[in-house]
């Protein structure tokens, strides 16, 4: 890495391998934007799949933060939504367990402003991640088949698909079950779309895994269906990742809190293929009222 930070008004840029970077940027990236980014140096548009609340946000704070850490094998190489990273670590939730939902506190259409950037070394490739946290009412509609999968490009054109399974909501008794038959339920939806493409890689998630384990009855529960369902998720795509992550853990938990294996599989390339545009969401005219809502609010 070459250190070159200059100062340009009110904008810092990095120099990273004849790459460069702004460093403060207060707004989230576009489709456009990110695209653009694609274009001048190797990325992985990752989607987050999950409803509101179930750690979507929260993953991908904690994912800004570990490179910060003493020892870490991937290092900071530059960001394009810095200031929001850290107007999203400012507002985070100091209750153990509980996620942020920025994104899903004002719900916005999939064209709006929703991708985080965040540029890593790790041994001699710098990778930028483009982490697109969309709202969860949109997975909702997925899930209940009023929205079709593939009319959201983002998630057409992910190189990292993660389908969440909110721990939280494992431990609540009433609210355990509607977890794995939502989660299954955007497996039947993915395959539906012929997603995940060949060139894309897919992953099961596990949030909020301090829950799980300090929980004996949940634990058990969530052990009894685990290997089920990532078989279901496998038969979608053989080799799907399998992750448990407890990224909004308080430092005294004593297990690994899986963000770093979780940001290694990020990395990982998916394919050889060059990268695809970034496509501008256009919502369908029968997508459901909440969602056409979305656009009218926007005007």
């Amino acid at each position: 890495m070459t250190d070159e930070s200059q100062q340009d008004g009110s904008e810092v840029r990095l120099a990273v391998d004849d790459a460069v970077t702004p460093l403060l940027g207060s707004e989230l990236l576009n489709a456009e934007e990110a695209g653009q980014l694609l274009t001048s140096s190797p990325g992985r548009v990752v989607v987050w799949m999950g409803e509101r609340g179930s750690g979507k946000t929260t993953l991908t704070a904690r994912l800004y933060e570990r490179q910060r850490l003493p020892g870490e094998d991937a290092t900071f190489a530059g960001s394009r939504t810095l200031l929001a990273f850290e107007a999203l670590l400012s507002q985070r939730l100091p209750v153990a367990g509980v996620s942020p939902t920025l994104a899903d506190q004002s719900i916005r259409a999939a064209d709006e402003r929703n991708i985080h950037h965040l540029a890593l070394i790790q041994g001699e490739e710098r990778v930028n991640l483009l982490l697109a946290d969309l709202p969860g009412a949109l997975f909702r509609a997925i899930a209940d088949n009023q929205l079709a999968l593939s009319s959201i490009p983002l998630v057409r054109r992910a190189d990292k698909l993660v389908l969440i399974v909110d721990g939280g909501r494992l431990r609540d008794p009433a609210t355990r079950a509607s977890v794995l038959t939502r989660v299954r339920q955007l497996l039947e939806r993915l395959a539906a779309d012929d997603l995940p493409h060949p060139d894309s890689d897919l992953a099961l998630v596990v949030t909020k895994w301090d829950l799980v384990v300090e929980d004996a009855e949940t634990l058990a529960y969530w052990q009894a269906r685990e290997h089920q369902l990532a078989a279901n998720v496998r038969e979608l795509h053989a080799d799907a990742e399998h992750v448990r992550v407890a990224a909004g853990a308080p430092a005294s938990f004593p297990q690994d809190d899986g963000v770093g294996a979780l940001r290694s599989w990020l990395l990982a390339p998916p394919g050889a293929t060059p990268d695809p545009p970034v496509e501008t969401q256009e919502w369908p005219d029968d997508a459901p009222e909440q969602t056409r809502g979305l656009r009218r609010r926007r005007t």
